[in-house]
């Protein structure tokens, strides 16, 4: 065998043996500097690490686990595996991330410094304690059908967020975000399909010879050619690309140097590029993907918030339900005991009773009655309100639709702190997640840019066989790429720097701009938490001690009124003082129902700001044992797509 022979077959075998090397290469591959976590359970653990050492071995942080046992087992948002899981931040080997580490430790010292919250103008007036057994009287009714004709439909908040989890439009609105942002995942890795190409080409000329050697003799040249190519071209996670092709065709045409007449060709070639500054290398090449990534766990986490959100309102409604179940209740209530005066009054008209007192009795009547009408009409806008939180065919707002609350308030204290509030929040608001998240995108795009600054240097390898036949035989010419011949090579580098390369510059100083305004962001996120936390932990002492003060008024007034109430055979028949007497009694009645429900307002704001802490710190959905599920089977509404949904679990799942 000839000495050339065997080295073209050398350099043919460490071309294909690249090949295959590159082709063996999976997308998902990481180099060593690029590492991420690869689990959930991981990126908590840092989360918590990097905003909450302080809490490590506090008593604060053992009664956070005690009340959430799921906090070391965060939400699977997926039922799937991933290789590569970009929500890390890693501070030592990012530098574009250093900048982050003060606002963290910002955020551990403030809530350091603020400790357990404690208000400096808070005054003893209502430093007492709500007893265990409270005189409530309108709690029955507002419990019992109230309609006439209606059916009713008994449903507690935790019923309530279950008819949502399963109906409600704006949850699955809200359930299509992440959907729709992780496609951009794919289109990312998409850049690395393999794409085929064919091209089929036929050429009839007749042209003019300016010179004898095109033809050897003819005026004119004739050609007749068709082609056939094609092939397959790829792009790897290093940069390289491939291009494998195959050519077939047939020339024929009236010169006289054609030999053979009518010719078969073919042609077999193979083209790799490979970057060797600009472009190059696996963390340039996968930075799209990492992007992608990062977007699909900011729009998950945009998922939690807004879900959060939803049921919130949808808890304040089932609250403010009670709470205008509650008024109309009293306001009723306030009509009969007017009424009773009235009738009183009607029955001894004409003996003991001027016609000035029954007369101010009934208008009174009429007043009062008025203020059931409007308190009528809120429970019904009350119960329209639940009705189009939920979307539940069930619930329809016709006439026989009645909605009962089967839960009443909440009246306990709660011993909830400011530094357990906020350690809660810092490791589970999903605000915060995604603003560390943003900000590790940007770092990325930052490393892009300052790769494009770079000049483009690319190393070119390519090989190629070709075949010959006459009479147009260009299967023999196929054949003959093999056989005949050892092949063509061509090696070289390309080189392009823009001149100034304005564009590769300004793009990086954009880029640089974001990074430093999403470290500005993610501070005005950790201050906005911080803020939130300390006015619903506040909330939460100043609407119990509020509570306490109105039930302490409430129940003076109505040691008032029965008092008042007790006297009134006596006092309406005295000539003298009975028009005052009866002043007195409608406006203690009036004070009387006030403060009730003054108090009943109380009552929902101390549990409303109990299920607002929740959400403030992050922890509505683990609370109520809530978590999304992602599905890849067929959505029963728009088929074949995937879907995000919202499942009950068990404490110990």
């Amino acid at each position: 065998m000839p000495i050339n022979t065997t080295a073209n077959q050398i350099k043919a075998l460490t071309l294909f043996l690249w090949v295959a090397f590159c082709l063996a290469t999976p997308v998902n591959s990481s180099a060593e500097d690029w590492k991420f976590s690869e689990s959930s359970a991981e990126e908590s653990a840092v989360l918590k690490q990097n905003l909450k050492r302080q809490f490590a071995d506090d008593e604060v942080t053992d009664n956070i686990e005690e009340r959430y046992q799921s906090d070391d087992e965060p939400v699977n948002w997926r039922n799937k595996d991933k290789e590569f899981d970009p929500a890390i931040i890693d501070w030592e080997r990012d530098e574009d991330l250093q900048r982050l580490s003060p606002i963290v430790e910002d955020a551990e010292k403030n809530v350091e410094l603020i400790g357990t919250g404690g208000n400096p103008y808070a005054s003893d007036i209502s430093d007492g304690k709500m007893p265990d057994k409270l005189n409530i009287w309108w709690d029955r009714e507002v419990l019992s059908q109230m309609g006439r004709n209606t059916v009713p439909n008994r449903e507690t908040p935790e019923s309530l967020i279950l008819r949502a989890m399963e109906h409600s439009s704006q949850i699955k609105v809200f359930s299509d975000v992440p959907i729709i942002r992780e496609t951009a995942e794919l289109e990312a890795v998409g850049e690395f399909d393999p794409i085929a190409y064919s091209e089929y080409r036929m050429t009839d000329l007749d042209e003019p010879v300016g010179s004898t050697l095109k033809t050897g003799g003819p005026e004119r040249f004739f050609e007749d050619e068709w082609l056939f190519r094609a092939g397959i071209r790829k792009k790897f996670v290093t940069g390289t690309e491939i291009d494998l092709s195959q050519r077939w065709g047939v020339l024929d045409n009236n010169s006289e140097f054609l030999v053979p007449k009518d010719q078969g060709n073919a042609k077999i070639a193979i083209t790799l590029t490979q970057p060797l500054i600009n472009g190059a290398g696996i963390r340039y090449n996968r930075s799209l993907i990492d992007v992608a990534q990062l977007d699909g766990s900011i729009a998950r986490d945009e998922f939690k918030r807004q879900v959060e959100s939803h049921l919130l309102e949808l808890v304040r409604s089932y609250w403010g339900l009670y709470l205008e179940r509650a008024t109309l209740t009293q306001r009723r209530a306030l009509v009969r005991r007017t009424q009773k005066i009235a009738d009183t009054l009607e029955a001894r008209s004409g003996y003991d009773v001027s016609e000035v007192q029954a007369q101010r009795v009934r208008s009174e009547v009429l007043v009062r009655k008025s203020d059931v009408v409007r308190a009528e009409s809120a429970v019904r806008n009350a119960e329209a309100r639940i009705v189009s939180l939920i979307n539940d065919p069930e619930f329809s707002m016709r006439d026989t639709f009645e909605l009962l609350p089967e839960t009443t308030p909440i009246t306990a204290a709660s011993t909830v702190t400011h530094d357990m509030a906020l350690a809660l929040a810092l490791a589970n608001r999903p605000e915060i997640d995604q603003a560390f998240k943003q900000a590790r995108a940007s770092a990325i795009r930052v490393k892009m840019t300052r790769n494009e600054l770079r000049p483009v240097l690319n190393f070119v390898l390519g090989y190629a066989r070709d075949g010959l036949a006459g009479e147009g035989d260009y299967n023999q010419a196929f054949e003959n790429e093999f056989d005949l011949g050892d092949g063509s090579w061509i090696a070289g580098l390309v080189f392009e720097m823009p001149l100034g390369n304005r564009v590769a510059k300004s793009r990086l100083e954009r880029r640089q701009a974001e990074a430093r305004q999403l470290a500005y962001q993610l501070k005005t996120t950790v201050d906005t938490v911080l803020l939130e936390v300390q006015v619903s932990v506040r909330e939460i002492h100043t609407s119990y001690r509020e509570m306490h003060a109105k039930y302490t008024a409430m129940q003076a007034l109505v040691a008032e009124v029965d008092s008042l109430e007790q006297r009134q055979g006596v006092e309406l028949v005295d000539g003298n003082s009975g028009g005052r007497y009866l002043e007195r009694l409608l406006d203690a009645q009036d004070r009387l129902t006030e403060s009730e429900h003054e108090f009943l307002k109380s009552m929902t704001t101390y549990n409303v700001a109990l299920v607002n802490l929740d959400r403030a710190t992050g922890m509505f959905m683990q609370t109520n044992d809530i978590q999304p599920r992602y599905f890849d089977d067929i959505d029963p509404y728009i088929d074949g797509l995937p879907t995000y949904e919202l499942e009950k679990v068990s404490s110990s799942q």
